[in-house]
């Protein structure tokens, strides 16, 4: 009687092992699935920023129902204006996500 006890006692104490293992593992393959939803967003984030990077060496139009972006041949004062202010823009657009 002693012995049958004795190793049903050993089979519950593996079956809490067990589950107590098991609650771990997907505990710890979540954490995984969190990290790589966070690096996917950072990936995102470096391609959109990236590509806002190399829209500051153009001047984007203000109207009409599309962004155009363009670059005259030769540069007045009033063109490196807009340009200055399309680039202001675009920094100010890249800060306000970072900080988001």
């Amino acid at each position: 009687k002693k012995i049958d006890e004795k190793t049903e006692k050993e089979k519950e104490e593996l079956k809490v092992k067990r589950r107590e293992l098991l609650d771990e593992q997907r505990a710890k393959k979540q954490d995984i699935r969190v990290l790589q939803a966070q690096m996917q967003r950072v990936e995102v984030y470096e391609e959109w920023e990236n590509s806002k990077k190399m829209e500051k060496c153009f001047i984007k139009t203000k109207s009409g129902k599309h962004a155009v972006y363009w670059l005259p041949s030769s540069h007045t004062s009033k063109t490196h204006n807009l340009l200055q202010e399309s680039r202001d823009k675009i920094e100010k657009e890249i800060e306000e996500r970072k900080e988001a």
